[in-house]
């Protein structure tokens, strides 16, 4: 059970780690106000949307996300099945 604990600790810390670097490119260059105001944007910036834009393509976190769904809707379901005495270990 720890294991299972740690490996979420691990793939939550991850993905904020992620994120935050995401936002961070978005923030520090006002990439969001330059493309709303239609502004030129700066090599700088393309450097910025391109690591953004691969860090999203490369990511794992559409299956990690299924992973995780897929096993807590298996431990509801037999969670259930022992409450309601369907299954008995």
């Amino acid at each position: 059970m720890e294991v299972v604990f740690v490996g979420y600790l691990w793939f939550f810390a991850h993905r904020y780690h992620f994120g935050k670097r995401r936002f961070g490119v978005i923030r520090d260059l006002g990439l969001l106000g330059k493309i709303d105001r239609r502004e030129a944007l700066t090599e700088e910036d393309f450097e910025g949307l391109n690591y953004i834009m691969w860090s999203i393509s490369v990511s794992k976190e559409r299956l990690n996300y299924l992973v995780i769904f897929a096993f807590s809707v298996i431990a509801i379901v037999l969670s259930l099945a022992l409450d309601f005495g369907i299954i008995e270990l």
